[in-house]
């Protein structure tokens, strides 16, 4: 089937469709159609403003890289668990001092 003959059979389609949601999904897929209920038409004014602000770092450059945040979880990380070992490490000499 050649382009023209699938545009025709989706106009068909289309003229035929009941389903008004359907019809308002194809209308948000064209190019340069935007619908009334975009998401960000949804949002808070905090939220817009909190978007603002990150955009605004973004363009100042000042950011975090993913790189940058994730080393620094993984240091949190060890250090919770060196923190954890400890305190396991202290109770069982503790109990054993009070169990003998």
């Amino acid at each position: 089937m050649n382009i023209q003959s699938e545009k025709y059979y989706l106009i068909q389609k289309i003229i035929e469709l009941q389903d008004t949601s359907v019809v308002k999904k194809i209308r948000e897929m064209l190019p340069g159609e935007t619908s009334s209920d975009d998401w960000y038409n949804k949002l808070s004014y905090s939220e817009k403003e909190s978007i603002s602000k990150g955009l605004q770092d973004l363009e100042n450059e000042n950011v975090v890289s993913h790189k940058e945040v994730m080393a620094s979880v993984k240091r949190k990380i060890a250090l919770l668990k060196y923190i954890q070992l400890k305190i396991a490490f202290n109770f069982k000499i503790t109990n054993k001092k009070y169990n003998n």
